[in-house]
């Protein structure tokens, strides 16, 4: 870049306002022409916004970090296996309830799914095919053991 093309770019730089300038000094420095993002922190100093400047870059460093914390998360959750599948039926909600317990007791993650009006209406299931409890499809053959083994306990 010549003289003549520094100067013209410091005019139009001191043109901006404070804010246009902190946002194009937060974009990468290589996006710019050589020596043009060198003019543009000249004038952030020139205005004393390097504080300014400072936070936020920090800022936009931790939003980077969240969104990538977020992302493995999310990503980590999309492995969890929420494929559920009916292992057993009651006719009462408290047999499918300690049914539940002794399967979480070992390690099973259990749910009971009953259409009784959150219990209160329990006659309602008996009607409707009994209260199931679900299991993970992966732990579905180790929870049906440990039932079997209990029944016979």
């Amino acid at each position: 870049m010549n003289e003549e093309e520094k100067i013209a770019f410091q005019k139009q730089y001191e043109q901006l306002s404070d804010e246009g300038l902190l946002e194009l000094a937060e974009t990468d420095s290589l996006e710019f022409q050589e020596g043009v993002y060198k003019i543009i922190l000249e004038e952030v100093k020139k205005r004393k916004l390097e504080g300014e400047l400072n936070k936020r870059q920090k800022l936009k460093e931790e939003q980077e970090k969240a969104r990538i914390i977020l992302k493995k998360k999310q990503e980590e959750a999309s492995k969890i296996d929420l494929d559920f599948v009916p292992i057993k039926q009651f006719s009462y909600r408290h047999e499918a309830e300690f049914a539940k317990q002794i399967l979480v007791n070992q390690g099973i993650e259990a749910n009971v799914l009953a259409d009784d009006c959150g219990g209160l209406r329990p006659h309602l299931p008996i009607g409707m095919g009994g209260i199931q409890l679900l299991v993970k499809r992966v732990d579905l053959e180790k929870a049906k053991v440990i039932l079997e083994d209990n029944e016979k306990n």
